[in-house]
């Protein structure tokens, strides 16, 4: 069951729920707002279920959606204008912004496969539901490609995808981003695990930097709640890269990822 829970692809209806909280976030770059500090909140909470649909006796398509809420550090301007009638900027009225970003459905066809490798390809989309700064506002599209190797306590493997942007609003920047997510599990007894599952992201469309490269661990278990089997893990994350906006890292040093994961095996076959 722990390692069914840690193969994207598995043949098992799963629903993931992921908090992503990344402290000491700053709201903007100091060329925006000079006394912008990193003492911000950036939270998403992802939640991602996973259906398996049998096409065949060699193919399945796994399909997993994204559904994020966002909670992001935000601010509007107080404006004033000088005795020229030149407006400027008098403070900016910070707040955080929390709704629905950008939700992103994929969807995984899985050869029926011989061994301990199992591999999965397809479309990944996204859709643009609110508006900034919770969304890109760009409706994208791509490939995305998942392989996983299974072998006695170990579960190896990586899911990589790249999006690119072909409608939206014109007003809002062009998309195109990468995601990367090895992922190392090592399964104890009694459900125990240890895992290291980063998320790597790149941002082709920034001029400076666009990469974000975390390294971290973290250790979860499989366990039962009556009969339903769950699966819940805690990870801690240092982003050692970090993407710039306007010159400045606004996103914070660590991030701290919780999920709970409710597992829904098939039921055997009579």
């Amino acid at each position: 069951m722990a390692k069914a829970a840690q193969n994207p692809i598995a043949s098992m209806i799963s629903i993931p729920i992921q908090w992503n909280a990344t402290p000491g976030t700053q709201w903007a770059p100091n060329s925006v707002d000079p006394d912008a500090k990193h003492d911000r909140v950036m939270n998403v909470v992802n939640v991602q279920p996973v259906f398996p649909f049998k096409l065949s006796d060699d193919w399945t398509l796994v399909t997993r959606t994204i559904v994020p809420f966002v909670g992001v550090p935000f601010a509007e301007p107080k404006l004033d204008v000088t005795p020229a009638g030149e407006p400027y900027v008098v403070r900016w009225n910070e707040e955080q912004r929390i709704g629905l970003g950008d939700i992103n459905p994929t969807g995984f066809f899985v050869p029926t496969l011989e061994g301990d490798f199992t591999v999965g390809f397809g479309p990944t989309f996204s859709a643009p539901i609110s508006k900034a700064p919770l969304s890109s506002g760009k409706w994208t599209a791509g490939p995305a490609f998942v392989g996983v190797y299974t072998k006695g306590p170990w579960v190896v493997g990586g899911l990589v995808n790249n999006m690119w942007s072909f409608a939206g609003d014109d007003d809002r920047a062009d998309v195109n981003k990468m995601l990367i997510q090895p992922f190392i599990n090592y399964n104890l007894p009694k459900g125990w695990y240890v895992s290291f599952s980063p998320i790597i992201t790149a941002d082709w469309e920034n001029e400076d930097n666009g990469w974000t490269v975390p390294v971290g661990a973290g250790v979860g278990r499989v366990f039962k709640v009556g009969k339903q089997p769950i699966n819940v893990s805690v990870h801690g994350y240092y982003n050692a890269i970090k993407p710039e906006i306007g010159g400045d890292e606004l996103m914070g040093d660590w991030t701290i990822r919780t999920q709970v994961q409710f597992l829904i095996p098939s039921a055997p076959k009579k």
